[in-house]
């Protein structure tokens, strides 16, 4: 679809940007949205829309167009080119490389375009052996400024299965959308994303919610797969140096990785807060332990390098099933005694094998009375789990309720356990874990036999400090990279400060070790057998992160005594995210800045995806209490509010207009005839409680109907408010039958001078002080921004016509007697031109009229046809149904070829045989001549004639026959007339429904005139 607005040609002279939105130069991203959706031509051939937006003003000949400024707009074909040519593959082997799309929206305000790549591929199979095929949309790179991934490559991932579903959902979400960042966010309270989306799937079913999930980066070959049914595996890294250099102090001289993470591991009450997550996907309901700290090689009891079994010991131990996961440690409780103790937290649902689940571990650490203890809260999919067994208890206050029990010299948050004493412990005062490995894939400890995990595992990070809630849930489904170390910052630093106290943990992290498990990352055991190829064995393992020459402190050696450790090209699936707060909602955390995110549509949870890939512009709110408020420089103001109304009326007819009221919803639905006037509204207001600053109101729009019209928007300015007004108008023809949304939002923004288009740091008055052609451009700020409203406008055709109910099923006439059925219907819409016909393969009977279209006193559209028959006296015996089809078609100038709707309706005319209704003035031998018998005959035919030359009166019902029924079985209509003394074309005449007949079926009636002279003088039962 199509996007035109007058309001963006009006603005075209003086082309103001928001620098927010990124004026881009020919070294920087230019992708903001992608959105991959495909439906089948026939057999196995696929069409798939490409549908993207880039930076509009770009330095390079591959973005100029028609505009008035030299760049693209409407209808505008434009190559999709970057620093990586985008190409998309179809997942068989085949590619499109060069991608050329036409511009359908563009956005002057917000410098993007949008366009569509549309082409058609022929799968050889409808799947690929049982597996969706999977396609990739892939280029680099998105844009400068974003927050993740910046002037990074992007890849799309969706899926097609033709024996599963012959289209896939479509988004019709804006390319750059906007919202709020609260401060407590970060805890528990996350910004919601609107994704409007198809509505009705291919099948005509309605889905009232599409299924949504966020992106799961650990779709295909990403994993590595420890054990299977007759091996297992350990990875291990030795912990000597990273436990030994924790003796220079991490905190405050915490300038060294290894120290650091050796404290993460000791659970040191320096470093009072680590957490550890990762990817899990388990081959058995046992599962088992994913992580843990142990003896290497080599190491036992009672050797030198072993003090007091120290290397056994297992100062972390994460472990998980299909029902729990359970973490905790092992504490030394004598001189050659260790105890595992460990907390069980419940998952809310079991974890299916073969089911990939994000765990997260977060640890707190603290010292009572000599001893050091640890508490433990777990995240699954990002939701802490068992808040109800550990409610927040406040220190040194009796802890009831759940598990909970005595009292805590530390407050305890939800969630978070009931202290347990260690890892650390007062009978030892070496360092803790010296000569001890961490290990990934099973346990060697000091407390209990070995045990060993069968599962996969991916994206394991080491955090020095605490993950809040908002952290883990944005990115427990997302994957690290690792060149993006300004996103991440360094273990030494606190948002650009050095960490100096142990309070510092409890509110920020540092990722201080990555390990993506990816086999990329992985050395092979056997030359001949590379990482990549599934089941093909490690030898090593090496960190992700962090980078450089400190990499190789952390590289992990698989225990060639268990080799089985090996890349996994098995799908991994995310649990989704709850999708169920609202429907077409997800939920995030969104920090200040241009967020990128990515999200699958799909019919069910059960059905192939495709992917959606936007951009969500979030401004920092001053306060999130009641309306939400932002600051101007020393001005605060209000959130700018955003309102849709409008009507519905029949073309030309505003009088008989339906009001659409106030829409307050996110996301809202109307129902339009095709062929109707639509006019929409749109209101936005920003205020603020004292004088408000000089800015300037804006509304955003994303793709809209090719027809949709945009007109001049009209502000009013008070000294404390600013008001705008646009409308909006559209008359939906056929060809826009289905949901159709258009999106709004409103900017606040302020004005900072101008810059080149074409140079993002150049300011200046002029064109003419712009190289290459550069246009001088107002540069806008925006400052606060509305909620995202959209409409799906739902075009439909018009309701057919209805019959009405009066009309009978079935009617009986007599020959020789008028009978008249009116024939009635209405339509909703008074401007609709009707028609009422016989339907098509259905006829009058023989004799039969029908009116003209008649204006009915019931309503503005109701209409009525008149059906009169007098039946001749040669169709005695007819039965058959006449059908009538009543089309409505509304008028609409704006709409060119608009069907009818239509309905139909059928009548059961039967004539009875053997009766005949007398007209006016008819005589008994005028009669009898109509059905070639004498006057005689007929009268003793009608006993109740109690003399011939009597007048008959009109309409009187006299017999012209006898009904006779066949009953014992179906006999020859021959030998029937025969017996009655009748010739077969005398019963034919009589007897019009046996015309063509040979045979009387039994139980059929049939009306017979006896001639004793000729009948049979002996029957059947003679």
């Amino acid at each position: 679809m199509q996007f035109l607005s007058v309001l963006y040609l009006l603005l075209l002279v003086s082309s103001p940007v928001d620098s927010q939105s990124q004026l881009a130069s020919a070294i920087s991203g230019t992708f903001r949205y992608g959105h991959v959706f495909w439906n089948r031509i026939s057999g196995n051939t696929v069409q798939f829309t490409v549908e993207a937006s880039y930076t509009r003003i770009v330095d390079t000949s591959y973005f100029r167009g028609s505009g008035a400024d030299g760049y693209a707009q409407i209808g505008d074909m434009v190559v999709m080119v970057g620093r990586e040519t985008p190409t998309f593959e179809f997942g068989d082997g085949f590619l499109a490389d060069r991608l050329t799309m036409k511009v359908m929206a563009y956005s002057i305000e917000s410098n993007w375009i949008l366009g569509q790549a549309v082409f058609e591929h022929t799968y050889a199979t409808p799947n690929n052996a049982g597996s969706p095929w999977v396609f990739k949309f892939a280029g680099c790179c998105r844009i400068a400024n974003l927050l993740q991934a910046a002037n990074q490559p992007w890849l799309l991932l969706g899926e097609v299965d033709l024996l599963q579903s012959v289209s896939s959902p479509r988004s019709f979400i804006p390319p750059v959308i906007g919202g709020k960042y609260c401060q407590n966010a970060q805890y528990g309270e996350f910004a919601s994303i609107l994704i409007p989306a198809s509505m009705t799937d291919p099948y005509g079913r309605s889905v009232a919610t599409p299924y949504l999930r966020v992106d799961e980066p650990f779709q295909t070959n990403t994993m590595t797969q420890f054990g299977d049914q007759n091996t297992h595996g350990i990875a291990m890294l030795p912990l000597n140096n990273q436990i030994t250099t924790s003796q220079q102090q991490c905190v405050p001289d915490h300038n060294n990785g290894l120290g650091c993470f050796g404290y993460l591991l000791q659970s040191n009450v320096n470093v009072p807060a680590s957490t550890i997550e990762g990817v899990v996907k388990i081959d058995s309901p046992e599962g088992g332990v994913v992580l843990s700290t142990g003896p290497g090689p080599g190491s036992g009891s009672g050797s030198a390098t072993c003090l007091l079994d120290k290397c056994k010991i297992s100062m972390i131990y994460v472990k998980v099933n299909e029902s729990h996961v359970t973490v905790g440690h092992e504490l030394q409780v004598g001189s050659d005694q260790f105890v595992l103790s460990v907390v069980g937290f419940a998952l809310p649902e079991k974890l299916a094998v073969g089911r990939c689940m994000h765990v997260a571990v977060v640890r707190h650490s603290f010292a009572d009375g000599g001893k050091d203890y640890s508490t433990y809260k777990v995240y699954a999919n990002g939701q802490l789990l068992n808040k109800g067994d550990f409610p927040p208890c406040q220190a040194g206050v009796a802890c009831t309720g759940g598990r909970r029990g005595g009292t805590s010299v530390k407050a305890l948050s939800e969630g978070e356990s009931n202290p347990i004493q260690g890892p650390r412990s007062s009978l030892s005062t070496d360092p803790l874990g010296s000569d001890t490995y961490l290990l990934f894939g099973g346990y060697r400890g000091a407390a209990g036999s070995p045990s060993f995990f069968q599962g996969s595992i991916r994206e394991w990070r080491f955090w020095l400090g605490e993950r809040n809630a908002g952290e883990i849930l944005r990115w427990y489904q997302r994957q690290i990279e690792p060149s993006l170390t300004n996103s991440y910052g360094d273990p030494t630093s606190l948002y650009g400060q050095r960490m100096t106290s142990p309070a510092d943990y409890q509110i920020a992290s540092q990722l201080l070790v990555l390990y993506s498990f990816d086999w990329s990352k992985a050395a092979a055991a056997d030359s001949s057998c590379p990482p990549y190829r599934t089941n093909c064995q490690y030898s090593q393992v090496r960190a992700t992160y962090p980078l450089g020459a400190a990499a190789s402190s952390f590289t992990l050696e698989v225990d060639q005594g268990n080799p089985k450790v090996s890349h996994a090209s098995q799908k991994c699936a995310l649990a989704p995210s709850d999708s169920s707060v609202s429907p077409y909602t997800l939920s995030f955390q969104l920090l200040p800045g241009y967020n990128q995110l990515t999200v699958y549509l799909s019919w069910d949870a059960n059905s192939t995806g495709v992917p959606v890939d936007i951009i969500s512009r979030t401004i920092e709110a001053a306060s999130c209490s009641g309306v939400s408020q932002f600051k101007v420089g020393s001005s605060t103001i209000n959130e700018p509010s955003l309102e849709l109304s409008g009507f519905i009326s029949s073309p030309g007819s505003a009088a008989t207009s339906t009001s659409i009221p106030p829409i307050i919803a996110k996301l809202s639905t109307v129902n339009v005839t095709a062929g109707m006037y639509l006019e929409l509204t749109v209101k936005s207001e920003v205020s603020s409680s004292s004088a408000l600053p000089p800015l300037q109101l804006f509304l955003d729009s994303g793709r809209s109907p090719s027809s949709m019209r945009f007109y001049t928007a009209t502000t009013t300015t008070t000294t404390t408010s600013q008001s705008m007004s646009m409308r909006v108008t559209w008359t939906p023809c056929q060809q826009d039958l289905g949901i159709n949304f258009v999106c709004f939002q409103s900017h606040a923004r302020v004005l900072n001078g101008s810059l080149c288009s074409n140079q993002i740091d150049r300011p200046c008055s002029s064109n003419a002080e712009c190289a290459n052609n550069g246009v001088c451009v107002a540069n806008y700020t925006t400052v606060a921004i509305s909620p995202l409203k959209c409409v799906g406008i739902n075009v439909m055709m018009e309701d057919a016509p209805v019959f009405n109910s009066s009309i009978p099923a079935q009617v009986e006439l007599i020959m020789g007697r008028e009978t008249a059925v009116d024939i009635g219907m209405s339509v909703q819409q008074c401007q609709s031109q009707l028609s009422l016909d016989v339907a098509p393969g259905s006829m009058l009977p023989p004799g039969a009229s029908l009116s003209s279209l008649l204006v009915a006193s019931w309503g503005c559209t109701a209409r009525y046809k008149t059906l009169r028959w007098t039946p001749s006296p040669k169709v005695g015996g007819y039965s058959s149904r006449t059908c009538f089809v009543a089309k409505g078609l509304l008028s609409s100038s704006a709409c060119a070829g608009l069907l009818p709707s239509s309905s139909e309706r059928c009548i059961q005319l039967t004539v009875l045989p053997c009766v005949y209704s007398v007209r006016r003035d008819q005589q008994l031998q005028e009669i009898a001549g109509l059905f070639n018998m004498d006057w005689i005959l007929l009268w003793s035919l009608n006993a109740e004639m109690l003399h011939p030359d009597y007048l008959v009166y009109r309409e009187q019902n006299i017999s012209v026959g006898h009904l006779y029924r066949s009953e014992l079985t179906d006999m020859a209509l021959d030998v029937v007339a025969a017996r009655f003394g009748m010739t077969l074309s005398q019963v034919v005449e009589m007897n019009y429904n046996l015309a063509g007949a040979a045979v009387l079926p039994k139980g059929q009636r049939m009306c017979v005139v006896p001639n004793s002279c000729k009948g049979m003088s002996q029957t059947i039962y003679s």
